[in-house]
């Protein structure tokens, strides 16, 4: 059984053939697509006049594991580091979490066009973690088997940035950061809440 068309496979052959990941990820207010090389490339056939961004070194492609001895669960993970505070902030606020997340591998000729390409995995997106460093920060991206997926409870919390992952412009979760402290007295207008000043 081969894992790669007859296309990919006659490239493989080629000594002079490069090779990248390319990976297009649903993020829930834009797509987000990066590469593994460096450089901005708009030429690639499964996504025909779209941009990738290059991450060069700063982004790594872990190997496909497969969870608890279950084959029909695989999982890929993508590494990269940053040192950008937004990029953590969105991170954190969730809303990311089950969206679809598609890995390629993508054969490069000598003159840097797509000589072939194969979807190595076509999943959703778990949640990311955070791993700190003396310089930067890396952020670990698990990419799930879409039936894998359903089996995981989700990662939304009753906070403001959570919610507005999910429902940009809604406020309903405003107060929640003045709130946690306060005693509520249901019914009664003894000690009520002074949420005017945190207008």
């Amino acid at each position: 059984m081969n894992f790669f068309n007859d296309e990919m496979l006659a490239a493989l052959q080629n000594p002079q053939v490069r090779l990248l990941y390319a990976v297009r990820l649903e993020w829930p207010d834009s797509v987000v697509r990066l590469h593994t090389e460096i450089g901005t490339f708009n030429h690639f056939p499964f996504d025909a006049g779209e941009s990738y961004f290059g991450v060069g070194n700063l982004g790594s492609i872990g190997d496909v594991t497969y969870g608890d001895g279950d084959e029909t669960t695989p999982s890929v993970t993508l590494e990269l580091s940053v040192k950008d505070d937004a990029l953590r902030a969105q991170i954190m606020a969730g809303g990311y979490q089950g969206r679809k997340g598609q890995l390629y591998l993508v054969a490069l000729d000598e003159q840097g066009r797509v000589a072939a390409w194969a979807e190595q995995f076509n999943g959703v997106m778990d949640s990311a973690t955070i791993k700190q460093g003396e310089k930067n920060n890396t952020i670990q991206l698990p990419l799930t088997a879409p039936d894998d997926a359903l089996e995981k409870g989700l990662n939304w919390r009753c906070t403001n940035e959570s919610h507005h992952a999910q429902y940009p412009g809604d406020d309903f979760y405003r107060f929640t950061t003045w709130m946690e402290d306060l005693g509520l007295y249901w019914g009664s207008k003894k000690d009520g809440i002074p949420l005017r000043k945190y207008l």
